[in-house]
């Protein structure tokens, strides 16, 4: 039979349960049909009834719902079951004594233990348990459509299917009826997002967990900001990292540093870590390292190998849901033009993003001449790409912004290395060397399938007030920013310039995140680098003081874009890059942010 299953017991007054239909098969206890409506039949007292439909075939993740269609002050209890089969059930029923839904689980041997008690229920209401469409233990009661509660942690039982349950003696003159049961698969979870900012410990050799999540994370985002104030200006030094992670052996950190009349750059890159922090010169060495544990039920783990002891300042973003795929990994570019292929993925990504400061070798925390960084974005119909130089002795530097590329990169007068994505493959992408580099430089990626995704630019910003990116054709749950901070351009710039940010908002969570890289080309006067509560930037360095040039709040997350606040512009209509993530579809989601606490856990009489 085709989902959802439906029963409606329009049959014969008395008789039990599988004899009105095969469809079901009884785990203990008795139902019966009642003037075309469902009751308990026995055995006794206190001992739980549950039946299951087996007609169809159902998910781990199925619901189970019905109208109570009246309210009688005493007698027998109705309701719903999950998890139905031999060896028991997850109960969710009406009693009308109590005027409460009882939630709990019961054996095969109609033994029951109550996780908590809600009320109140009016003739009429549907009662609905479901198994939450990420996290398999856990359960969702709602009223009318509306969450009630949340149990989470429950691993009695797996598998199984939705049915009947509920209590009462045999033949008992006081029926409390259910009627029009429905059930079927849950779908899956959508995209989630959370963001959030955790401070450094003190001390190294200490794990950090950040919890309260609603769903198990699939990818973790991390922007370290060498400050311990979320307001930073890092004077005349430079400094900007980034991080990600899907799981303990799939994550990767890079971080570039500078500081003003050193002849070298400090450069780290991290296969095997997810947030490194390191000095610039003359010591280069790492102040900051952390590694990725685990992705939890509600949250994450990391943990601190070094700790300078300033406790900085980490913003993070936390992506889940239960269409979407993600994974992290380390690649080397052609040394010739041509395509290359990269496997291993384990899925045909919807969207990908590709980090790299130009590294010869998989792992690099030193001293390095030339800074080159690129961050580029793409899916299936677009791709785009930022990229910095800065040779960090006051020679000449370079920006530069392209819309045809996922990878540029360039010393201070040319290309060093183009590649495209030729196309997402089943197992990886295939990219197309256009610019071969002399060496196999390393780059890092992040691929994301699930997603509806688009990416693009927008030339804008040149005036304060609110600013609008619409005709993405979905309402996006995270944007990703990111800009070289000149109008757009296929010329190379004459200084070093990177912005990268993101902003979402939402009823968990709202945070714009902000990372600025400056450097001053041939005077090389200033650096800065700053976080704030903005999510694109532009400034001029100097020898004094940065002077802003473009300041942007991120607002909202519109039906069809973004909204911006620019609260500082000039005349120039800087071009901005982007990549916006959204839901897959428009299924309704529990809401998970108000009730995730309302349990409460009472004994039923």
């Amino acid at each position: 039979m085709a989902l959802p299953a439906t029963d409606a017991f329009t049959g014969t007054t008395g008789n039990n349960l599988t004899t009105y239909s095969s469809n079901w098969t009884i785990i203990y206890g008795n139902f019966q049909i009642q003037t075309n409506q469902i009751v308990v039949n026995g055995p006794a007292a206190n001992e739980t009834s549950g039946a299951y439909w087996n007609a169809d075939t159902f998910s781990s993740k199925h619901y189970a719902k019905m109208t109570i269609p009246n309210k009688n002050a005493i007698g027998s209890v109705i309701g719903v079951c999950v998890r139905g089969q031999a060896s028991g059930f997850y109960y969710c029923f009406y009693d009308p004594q109590a005027n409460q839904v009882f939630l709990g689980e019961a054996n095969n041997a109609g033994n029951a233990t109550d996780w908590g008690a809600h009320g109140s229920i009016t003739a009429g209401d549907v009662i609905e348990f479901a198994v939450d469409s990420y996290d398999s233990n856990t359960f969702h009661y709602k009223k009318n459509g509306v969450l009630i509660a949340t149990y989470s942690g429950k691993t009695t039982l797996s598998g199984g299917k939705p049915g009947l349950s509920g209590y009462g003696l045999l033949n008992s003159p006081n029926w409390q009826y259910g009627d029009n049961w429905e059930a079927g698969n849950v779908p899956d979870y959508q995209a989630t997002v959370v963001t959030g900012i955790l401070t450094e410990p003190v001390s190294a050799g200490s794990d950090q967990t950040v919890t309260g999540l609603p769903f198990k994370p699939k990818l973790v985002l991390f922007y370290p900001f060498r400050s311990t104030s979320q307001n930073g200006d890092e004077g005349f030094n430079t400094w900007l990292g980034f991080g990600a992670a899907t799981s303990s052996s799939n994550r990767f950190t890079f971080a570039v540093a500078g500081v003003q009349g050193a002849s070298t750059n400090s450069v780290a890159s991290k296969p095997d870590a997810c947030i490194v922090v390191n000095d610039w010169a003359p010591s280069h060495t790492i102040l900051d390292l952390a590694d990725f544990v685990s992705m939890n039920s509600d949250g994450f783990t990391i943990h601190w190998t070094t700790c300078a002891g300033t406790q900085l300042t980490i913003s993070w973003v936390a992506i889940g849901g239960g269409l979407i795929n993600a994974k992290v990994g380390q690649e080397t570019m052609k040394t010739s033009t041509g395509t290359k292929a990269t496997t291993g993925v384990g899925f045909k990504p919807d969207a990908m993003l590709v980090f790299s400061n130009c590294l010869s070798v998989a792992t690099s925390v030193d001293a390095n001449t030339v800074t080159n960084g690129c961050l580029g974005i793409a899916n299936g119909a677009n791709q785009a790409s930022s990229s910095f130089y800065d040779p960090g002795d006051g020679t000449a530097c370079s920006c530069a912004q392209d819309t045809s590329n996922v990878l540029a990169f360039y010393n201070a007068s040319a290309a060093v290395a183009k590649a495209s994505l030729s196309t997402f493959d089943s197992d990886g992408f295939t990219l197309n060397y256009s610019t071969a580099p002399g060496s196999a430089y390393y780059f890092f990626w992040i691929a994301i399938q699930g997603l509806k995704t688009r990416v693009g630019s927008i030339s804008a910003f040149s005036a304060t007030g609110t600013q609008t990116i619409t005709g993405l054709g979905f309402k996006p749950a995270l944007g990703l920013f990111q800009t070289f901070g000149y109008a757009a351009t296929s010329s190379l710039k004459t200084d070093c310039r990177f912005t990268m940010g993101m902003g979402k908002g939402g009823p968990i969570s709202a945070h714009k995140q902000l990372l600025n890289y400056y450097g001053a080309g041939t005077s090389n006067l200033r650096c800065r680098a700053e976080w704030r509560e903005l999510c694109i930037s532009t400034c001029i360095p100097n020898s004094v003081q940065p002077t802003t040039e473009m300041d942007s709040e991120f607002m909202n997350l519109d039906a069809d874009g973004f909204s911006f606040n620019v609260v500082t512009a000039d005349a120039t209509a800087r071009q901005m890059l982007y990549l916006a993530l959204g839901e897959v579809d428009a299924q309704p989601q529990l809401d998970l942010t108000s009730d995730l606490n309302k349990k409460t856990v009472l004994t039923r009489p």
